[in-house]
């Protein structure tokens, strides 16, 4: 899988299979209160934070460069709704910038599609600060940020259905967003890291295999 670190300017979407030779972790049931005790809003997307561990485990990573720079997100999706524009990196800027995501496909999510954009004028982002996206967090911290924006007047440049299968996505580099085009709430659940050497420990678990399915972004190979 060395080749998706090295050509992540032209791949969208690399697609991967993931077998179940041990017990999927599963995902945390929708948060009903944020830590303050205040009631989410089941009608709006929510992201839970959550420890990469049992990710990991699932997936038997070993020898991982730097471990501690990885963390998971569950993404619960209500019916026919989209998250705002989304980009990895911390504070908005160009430090703390996330490698790679993956997301894991499951039959529970079939009907959720990740899009990635096109910003022609970056300038004109409204960053919001009041998104409808609801963040909680059960883990030690880590978050490679949560850039939010309007998501109004941008492009599509590729997409990837769940149910296709699992795929690796760059989305420190690509602004994204995810939809559920189905008519019940959907979770996805995603590992992601600093790193992109860790890519190559991802395909060389003995649950992961390419799936020959490959997204390119438009005007490349």
């Amino acid at each position: 899988m060395t080749d998706f670190a090295s050509t992540t300017s032209t791949v969208a979407f690399y697609g991967v299979a993931i077998q179940d030779r041990w017990p999927w972790p599963g995902h945390t049931p929708w948060p009903l209160t944020d830590r303050a005790g205040q009631p989410m809003d089941q009608s709006q997307p929510l992201t839970l934070l959550t420890n990469p561990k049992f990710y990991y485990k699932y997936l038997r990573l070993r020898d991982l460069h730097s471990i501690s720079e990885g963390w998971s997100r569950t993404f619960y999706m209500p019916p026919s709704t989209t998250t705002p524009l989304l980009l990895d990196r911390l504070n908005g800027g160009y430090l703390g910038v996330c490698a790679w995501t993956l997301f894991f496909a499951r039959p529970e999510n079939t009907n959720l599609v990740i899009r990635l954009h096109s910003v022609t004028d970056e300038s004109q982002l409204t960053l919001l600060s009041d998104s409808p996206l609801q963040r909680i967090s059960n883990d030690r911290g880590i978050m490679c940020s949560w850039n939010e924006f309007d998501n109004q007047g941008i492009d599509t440049r590729a997409e990837w259905s769940m149910s296709q299968g699992s795929c690796l996505a760059d989305t420190g580099a690509n602004y994204f967003t995810v939809t559920n085009t189905g008519t019940t709430t959907q979770y996805l659940v995603t590992l992601a890291s600093f790193n992109p050497r860790d890519i190559s420990q991802i395909m060389e678990s003995p649950v992961v295999r390419p799936l020959n399915l490959v997204v390119n972004l438009p005007g490349t190979a």
